[in-house]
């Protein structure tokens, strides 16, 4: 592991966001401070708590927030943590790196590298950290390809072509079933003086298990159509509406109202 990084905060509120940054750092994760700033939803007023614990949670951290006093802050503590201190005033978040005997080591994104007491530590700690309890594997995204609409196409019937010869082969069946079916009186009528009475019987017996397994296919193109939709909708719709949930505030502000949820809708319509 990278022993203690330290990263400078560039204003006087992202110290929550280099936090996350040495902590990513410190399990050899190298992620820009810009993609932190958009996913912990960084403000003119700083950040939360909850948005740390968020904000690590989507880089596959098992992430817990505790309000504790100082003493089980020494003796419980996952190192290293984020811990939140009041100085004149002023709410900070610093990372905890190491308890020693003597002091702790504090990777503090207004002052760099430090070693305080103690005292120091206990006068200002407010009571609030943030530990790791766990650490997932992160995959980072490669750059996405873009592709024309004959590559998309051909790319979505490969994926999908055991549901769409399955739906094929039932429509064909079905429409095999309706010609047949639409012969059937005309037959009937052109040889009821020909044939007898039982003839007659087997040829409609024949017929209602046609219509049956008509019936029977419709029945289940129904179910298959549902289950591709159902797949369609988490693939194209539902991927795409938590992909704008990480998007950065200034992608909405410069929409208009209302234009994000019609997108979406026209989506789900196509």
């Amino acid at each position: 592991m990278y022993k203690y990084p330290i990263y400078k905060q560039d204003n006087n509120y992202s110290c929550g966001a280099y936090c996350i940054k040495m902590i990513l750092k410190y399990h050899h994760l190298d992620i820009k401070i810009k993609e932190i700033k958009e996913r912990c939803r960084l403000t003119s007023e700083g950040i939360s708590v909850y948005g740390l614990v968020r904000c690590l949670q989507s880089y596959h951290f098992d992430v817990k927030a505790y309000q504790c006093d100082f003493n089980i802050l020494l003796d419980e503590a996952r190192l290293p943590c984020i811990i939140h201190v009041v100085r004149d005033n002023m709410t900070h978040f610093v990372v905890l790196y190491q308890i020693t005997k003597k002091y702790l080591i504090i990777g503090d994104p207004a002052k760099g590298l430090t070693k305080l007491s103690y005292e120091e530590v206990e006068s200002v700690f407010s009571g609030v950290c943030v530990c790791i309890n766990h650490v997932g594997r992160y995959m980072v995204k490669k750059e996405q390809k873009e592709i024309s609409f004959r590559e998309f196409i051909i790319q979505h019937l490969k994926s999908n072509y055991r549901y769409i010869v399955k739906l094929l082969s039932k429509a064909l069946f079905i429409s095999m079933c309706s010609i047949i079916s639409s012969f059937y009186f005309q037959i009937l009528i052109n040889t009821i003086d020909e044939v007898n009475y039982y003839f007659i019987i087997g040829f409609n017996a024949v017929f209602i298990f046609i219509a049956g397994v008509r019936v029977l296919l419709n029945y289940q193109r129904k179910n298959l159509e549902i289950e591709i939709q159902k797949k369609l909708n988490y693939e194209y719709v539902n991927k795409t509406v938590i992909h704008m949930l990480y998007l950065p505030f200034k992608y909405f502000n410069c929409n208009q109202e209302g234009v994000l949820l019609t997108k979406v809708q026209n989506l789900y319509s196509l």
